[in-house]
């Protein structure tokens, strides 16, 4: 007779914790690892028109500035785009002194001599 009554509880306290758990928050979810940082850079933009046509001149900008420009007809030839470009590097300026490294094998230490030109 003690083994239904033992068989009720059982199933009372299996049914109390199964409701208890079912009750528990869901765990948190994970977060995704931080993003590496980009910091922001600024990038001017310089769009010269001619006519109906856009032209851009970044490839040369570190050497040569656009200042003006115009289209110039040529019978039998269309139309030739003129732009007068301002140097903006000097090109005629001393390069800096070139440096000669040496190791040494044994001592692994270097050294920097100047070249004379």
């Amino acid at each position: 007779m003690n083994r239904p009554y033992f068989y009720l509880v059982l199933a009372a306290l299996l049914l109390t914790c199964a409701t208890s758990f079912a009750q528990l928050p869901p765990p948190p979810a994970p977060q995704p690892p931080d993003a590496p940082r980009v910091d922001a850079r600024r990038e001017v933009i310089v769009r010269w028109t001619l006519g109906d046509q856009a032209w851009n001149f970044d490839d040369i900008r570190p050497a040569y500035e656009p200042v003006r420009g115009y289209l110039e007809p040529r019978p039998n030839q269309g139309t030739l785009a003129v732009w007068k470009l301002r140097m903006v590097k000097d090109f005629e300026k001393e390069p800096p002194a070139f440096t000669k490294k040496c190791v040494a094998r044994r001592l692994k230490s270097s050294c920097s001599t100047p070249i004379a030109p």
